[in-house]
């Protein structure tokens, strides 16, 4: 399967929108759902497993972030250089 990881949860007004977008996908992976037409990619079947995949690339995202975090660098090097593999640009 295609790795897409897109989903967009910066908005200003939740309290805590990636905790929104996961609880949301452990209610998404309850559906009875035999296939499932995404926004973007091929369809595919395994609903549970990719809410588990998105879960877990999300977590490891934010354990990344917080290490880097934790060695003093700042918040835009934390996401960029050790999360995304991507320069600073401030």
């Amino acid at each position: 399967m295609e790795q897409h990881f897109t989903s967009d949860w910066s908005k200003k007004d939740r309290e805590n929108p990636l905790g929104d977008y996961l609880e949301s996908l452990h209610k998404v992976a309850t559906l009875p759902a035999s296939i499932v037409l995404p926004g973007h990619g091929e369809p595919f079947a395994d609903l549970v497993g990719r809410t588990v995949e998105i879960a877990a690339h999300h977590k490891e995202r934010l354990q990344q972030i917080l290490k880097s975090a934790a060695s003093g660098t700042t918040t835009c090097q934390s996401a960029n250089e050790s999360a995304l593999q991507k320069p600073c640009t401030q």
